[in-house]
């Protein structure tokens, strides 16, 4: 028994010597997972980098695209602009090209979305869309039509007013309007995303796969296309009376 017990040892030693000496010459490991990155790099353990705030020359539009992970912030205003915040590391890498945000993963770095932050302010946007997790906030709008398109696991919350909201969704993500003055609502989901928005007048939901609406206010008139198991929840209406 003894000499079974020193030939198990012996073979696990070997083991971890060879398991070290493949690490050893393949260097550090990484394990991406969208949107951040673990890594076993020791040498980069602790560090912090300096934080860092800058503007990027944004001549103003109608559509902006955001392609990259962040906190987001949206505001009606006056004068176009777009400040980008985080560690220098993270915002230097940031940029825009034809009205999309994105970002060099020269070297294939990511990040948490919590770790970007940016300030987005234009006096006509409507058409955002948003393919990256994070978190969009939309404050003091008022527009005639808003176009929003939401993939990945992003979450919307929006402040304001539209004649119309246009919202499509894929993905897991959320969008909560139901703060918003909205007269018309076109809903789509794809995939598993929530939405609440309350539109007075008239609401078109198209669901596919196990998406949910629900319409915080009861509207005038109200058409459903399901494909799957999503849902749409509806204010109590009054007896004798159906959407």
């Amino acid at each position: 028994m003894i000499r079974g017990i020193a030939l198990v040892a012996v073979g696990g030693a070997a083991l971890s010597v060879a398991c070290f000496s493949v690490a050893a010459v393949r260097g550090p490991m990484q394990w991406h997972i969208p949107d951040m990155i673990w890594s076993d790099d020791d040498e980069d353990a602790g560090k912090e980098t300096s934080p860092a705030t800058r503007t990027i020359a944004w001549a103003g539009a109608e559509n902006l695209t955001f392609d990259v992970p962040a906190t987001i912030v949206y505001t009606q205003g006056p004068a176009p602009s777009i400040t980008v915040s985080g560690p220098r590391k993270v915002v230097d890498r940031v940029s825009l090209q034809d009205n999309t945000l994105q970002a060099d993963e020269h070297g294939h770095h990511h990040w948490h979305s919590g770790r970007l932050r940016i300030v987005v302010t234009a006096p006509a946007l409507k058409a955002i869309t948003v393919n990256s997790a994070g978190t969009l906030t939309l404050q003091g709008l008022a527009v005639d039509h808003l176009k929003l398109t939401v993939e990945g696991a992003a979450d919307v919350v929006g402040h304001g007013r539209a004649d119309k909201v246009s919202l499509s969704v894929a993905g897991a993500a959320n969008a909560d309007l139901s703060d918003m003055i909205v007269t018309d609502a076109d809903i789509e989901i794809e995939g598993a995303g929530h939405v609440s928005i309350g539109p007075t007048g008239h609401a078109a939901v198209h669901l596919s796969g196990v998406g949910a609406v629900e319409l915080t206010r009861r509207p005038a008139s109200l058409t459903k296309d399901i494909e799957g198991i999503g849902t749409v929840s509806v204010p109590d209406e009054p007896k004798g009376t159906r959407l």
